[in-house]
């Protein structure tokens, strides 16, 4: 919801389609790399906590490497260059630098 609300939100101030689709793209796309990242540390910690036998590690490695070559082709999408070419970023950063390029540097202050 809040990508579209962004989206909308740029697409207003604008008047076009193309800031609108760039900050749906970059905060949907934050939305989905935070939402791996905390998918695999849900994984991680269930993995311990519950059983942590021979088999369910080595599923939850599995795991880990389906969702970080996930993250890796999201992050290529959204920033378009590679990430070992450019500053580290996460999902939530995505999201952060989405609201501050719609409403300014000032929008996610309060949210610290």
């Amino acid at each position: 919801m809040r990508s579209i609300a962004l989206a909308t939100l740029a697409w207003r101030r604008s008047g076009s389609a193309q800031p609108a689709y760039a900050a749906l793209r970059q905060a949907f796309g934050g939305s989905l790399l935070l939402s791996l990242e905390m998918l695999v540390a849900a994984g991680l910690l269930r993995t311990v906590a519950v059983a942590p036998t021979v088999g369910n590690v080595l599923v939850l490695g599995l795991i880990v490497l389906i969702r970080t070559f996930l993250s890796f082709s999201l992050e290529l999408e959204i920033e378009g260059v590679l990430p070992w070419r450019r500053a580290l970023t996460s999902g939530a950063s995505s999201v952060t630098r989405a609201t501050q390029k719609v409403l300014g540097p000032t929008a996610t202050d309060g949210d610290n």
